[in-house]
């Protein structure tokens, strides 16, 4: 299943076996932030913001990603040991 909520300003949900190519699209697109086209893509797509759960996964690439995003220079709108939220607003 991928889902949304209405905090995060999109409602998706699919329920079975394969995801919809759009779906797939934009589920890898954070795995490659920084980089300037993911962010541009994300933003096409329609997305506001994006949101990392640290404590969700285990290893070193998530917190590089994170750390990397703030390096870019991203805004960080909340930060918690649950998660970091980064604006993607221009």
């Amino acid at each position: 299943m991928v889902g949304g909520s209405a905090g995060h300003l999109r409602v998706v949900a699919t329920h079975g076996q394969a995801l919809p190519k759009e779906a797939l699209a934009i589920l890898e697109k954070p795995e490659r932030l920084p980089v300037n086209l993911a962010v541009e893509s994300l933003r096409a797509y329609g997305c506001s913001r994006v949101v990392f759960h640290p404590n969700w996964f285990s290893g070193a690439n998530l917190n590089t990603t994170i750390e990397a995003v703030d390096a870019a220079g991203l805004p960080v709108l909340w930060e918690s040991k649950e998660s970091v939220v980064f604006s993607l607003s221009p």
